[in-house]
């Protein structure tokens, strides 16, 4: 690696190490929940990705020995396979391109060092310096000091973020909607939400995961809108679980707010209390007006039971 990819790689792999474990058990149910992706869906996002980055580098000129970050919040297989093309095109530009791959919710044992060896070989064909970090913690976890920001912002020529599976929906808005820096900072963004349209259709996986989760009796749908104020306001809620009403109460829910800007909220439940992070489902029209803030985004592509948002992270603008 040159040192400057070996810089950032060393300095994202110290930060992941220091996330607190609690940041995986809050997103284990709902990982579980966002495993039920139609084929069509781990596809599209990948073919978008691959689109937009060739994009932008027809548009922008970099060095001949470019440094690119890929981030795959989701982690695992999906984003390796949708890193491998981009390889592929950094060899085709560029001779001596350094590749780091940081694939967060991923053990650096196991399926780490599986894609670690996959990248790596396939780096080595086309010619790409290729570093694999891989930590089993998610990238909402991850706090960077303005100093480590500069140093990766000023290291890598090229950052990309990957946000496939309906993971988008974990990222941590309204509370913190401007608290993702390495967000903000990715000149290419492809960003997978659930699609709310979708959720009725998806109540029987839902249900199952309820089943096969200790410590999971129901899920908490909120249904939110937006107000003339710019906030988010619940309009109504319904429950997936004994005693619920989600399969006769969901869809009118969703009839109602189709009139509005709105984001369903799935929220694990336990005897009456939240147990872990929930998952967002904005409509298509919310992620375009900016639900989340540290990106602009540039078109929505609706994929099976996702929605695909192709953005550019805001400071790359300023």
């Amino acid at each position: 690696m040159t040192d400057p990819a070996t810089l950032t790689a060393n300095l994202l792999s110290s930060a992941l190490q220091n996330v607190p474990s609690s940041f995986t058990d809050e997103q284990r149910v709902a990982r579980q929940l966002l495993c039920g992706a139609d084929p069509f869906e781990r596809f599209v996002p990948a073919r978008l990705l691959l689109e937009a980055l060739k994009a932008h580098l027809d548009q922008r000129r970099l060095p001949d020995k470019p440094v690119v970050l890929f981030m795959d919040r989701l982690g695992g297989g999906d984003g390796a396979r949708a890193a491998a093309p981009i390889i592929d095109t950094l060899g085709k530009r560029f001779r001596g391109a350094s590749f780091i791959h940081a694939s967060f919710a991923t053990p650096s044992r196991g399926l780490g060092s599986l894609l670690r060896g996959n990248l790596t070989r396939s780096g080595a064909e086309h010619g790409v310096l290729v570093d694999v970090v891989s930590h089993n913690r998610p990238a909402e976890g991850l706090e960077l000091d303005s100093r480590q920001i500069e140093a990766i912002h000023g290291e890598c020529d090229l950052l990309i973020t990957y946000s496939p599976g309906g993971s988008g929906g974990l990222l941590p808005y309204p509370a913190h909607p401007t608290n993702d820096s390495l967000l903000a900072l990715s000149h290419v963004c492809v960003l997978s939400f659930p699609d709310p349209e979708s959720s009725v259709a998806d109540l029987p996986g839902y249900r199952t995961v309820i089943e096969a989760e200790p410590g999971l009796d129901s899920l908490l749908f909120k249904m939110q809108v937006m107000s003339d104020s710019g906030q988010l306001e619940e309009l109504a809620r319904c429950t997936l679980g004994p005693d619920g009403d989600a399969e006769d109460r969901l869809w009118v829910l969703l009839d109602n707010a189709r009139r509005r800007r709105y984001c369903l909220l799935v929220q694990p439940m336990s005897g009456g209390r939240p147990v872990g992070a929930p998952i967002h489902c904005p409509c298509s029209t919310l992620l375009k007006r900016g639900l989340v803030n540290d990106v602009s985004v540039n078109r929505i592509v609706p994929a099976g039971n996702r929605l695909l948002s192709v953005a550019v992270g805001k400071k790359t603008l300023t």
